[in-house]
């Protein structure tokens, strides 16, 4: 079995995008989360997270960061990045 070729992106860039996915990850259960257990969750807020998430993976591909593209899922309410 071949050896995938190694990422060659620009390491500053590839971990911000993973900061931001990390970032947006939890900031998306985060919202979640607290409409579960209080009140419904914020949709202003859940897009915002997902925002985040799909503009980071994204960078992630831009960049190169792996040697394989993330896809990166439909939204509803929100537009795929170009």
């Amino acid at each position: 079995m071949p050896t995938p070729p190694l990422p060659g992106g620009d390491a500053t860039k590839c971990l911000t995008a993973v900061v931001d996915l990390l970032s947006g990850t939890l900031s998306t259960l985060s919202a979640a989360i607290t409409g579960a257990v209080a009140v419904p969750p914020d949709p202003t807020k859940l897009l915002a997270a997902v925002k985040v998430v799909v503009d980071a993976l994204k960078a992630i591909n831009d960049n190169n960061c792996l040697p394989i593209k993330l896809p990166i899922p439909p939204i509803p309410g929100l537009p795929l990045p170009a």
